[in-house]
């Protein structure tokens, strides 16, 4: 393979990492570099790490590479590996209509008819045990709220 042709391949897979949102350490390392020289220090840093690591890998008794500090695709379980692992439930819009809440009846009657109302408006008494000896309710069924 000539130096042009993998000149090419190179910058069409930078193009595709660019595009998936995956930088490597270079780019990082430019995009936060405020000048050369922490370019250069970021770089250093970079190559200490990846020795650091290479190190520990082969204190610990390993042989070969060390895997990548991010788990792999292939080492999540299988239904997991698609981008969409489970499949979406079915909703059913008859029931409570385009996924919306189940409206809730609400009764906004305090069990009051207009005369006894148009009572309490008049005498204007907040006091529960006196509008329920005026409008003559009994028992547990008198008016405890005010208007």
């Amino acid at each position: 393979m000539s130096v042009m042709q993998r000149s090419i391949l190179e910058a069409d897979q930078e193009e595709e990492n660019e595009e998936a949102g995956d930088m490597n350490d270079d780019e990082l390392n430019e995009m936060l570099a405020r000048n050369d020289e922490e370019v250069e220090i970021f770089r250093s840093m970079d190559l200490q790490r990846e020795r650091d690591a290479l190190d520990a890998w082969r204190a610990v008794g390993n042989r070969g590479k060390p895997p990548l500090p991010l788990m792999q695709l292939e080492e999540l379980p299988e239904c997991y590996q698609t981008d969409e692992p489970f499949e979406p439930k079915e909703i059913d819009d008859a029931i409570e209509g385009r996924g919306q809440r189940r409206r809730n009846v609400v009764n906004y009657n305090d069990g009051l008819s207009d005369e006894q109302w148009a009572m309490v408006r008049l005498v204007g008494c907040r006091d529960a045990c006196v509008l329920n000896k005026i409008l003559g309710c009994r028992g547990r069924r008198g008016f405890a709220g005010t208007r």
